[in-house]
């Protein structure tokens, strides 16, 4: 769920111990499906697209190319779809990449997204828990880091509940957030305030 009636302010989150997490099963409508070289490009466009985490269509493939085409090789490995079973869309996607927020590579939680309406079935939970499966698969080390944003704070409930917990360190590099750590205090306290009244809800 994407909520653009708040103020936009981008957060990290960082999750540390990597042995503790919790196991989700995928709903029995669907699969896990890792990234196919043939038409994975495409089905993970169509997954931002109708998660309405993008809204400039015209910019999601160009976007794909510059996150992710520098390590092709990793892709198959790395980046997880969710399938309808019945007719084989890729309607969700989630993938476990690196980053370097401060200047060192790291892994991190990258491009979370389900289709608006595949939403509320528990596919984002199920995809975390696979990834985190695929994190020790892969033998990796390290604290893992996510970055999202205020008008995602049913997403970041959902990491909370995973373990990753509030970053509010020095100032990650490229972010040049004007009155970085103000920012930050007044996106915080955004999300727990939207959480609160999300869950009174649910």
């Amino acid at each position: 769920m994407i909520d653009r009636s708040i103020p936009y302010y981008p957060i990290m989150m960082i999750k540390k111990d990597m042995d503790v997490y919790p196991d989700h099963a995928l709903h029995p409508d669907y699969e896990f499906d890792f990234y196919r070289p043939e038409t994975g490009r495409d089905d993970w466009i169509h997954v931002q697209h109708l998660s309405n985490q993008i809204e400039n269509e015209s910019e999601i493939g160009g976007l794909f190319d510059s996150e992710f085409m520098s390590d092709p090789e990793l892709l198959p490995s790395q980046m997880l779809f969710v399938r309808d079973k019945k007719t084989g869309e890729a309607v969700a996607s989630a993938a476990l990449w690196y980053g370097d927020p401060f200047g060192y590579r790291q892994m991190r939680i990258h491009w979370v997204a389900t289709h608006e309406k595949h939403q509320g079935k528990g596919l984002c939970r199920a995809m975390l828990s696979r990834l985190m499966k695929r994190y020790h698969e892969l033998h990796m080390t390290g604290d893992v880091f996510l970055f999202s944003q205020t008008f995602s704070y049913a997403a970041i409930s959902i990491y909370q509940g995973f373990g990753f917990e509030r970053y509010l360190g020095e100032e990650p590099v490229n972010w040049h957030v004007e009155n970085y750590d103000e920012a930050q205090k007044t996106a915080w306290q955004i999300i727990d305030q939207k959480i609160k009244a999300y869950k009174n809800k649910v």
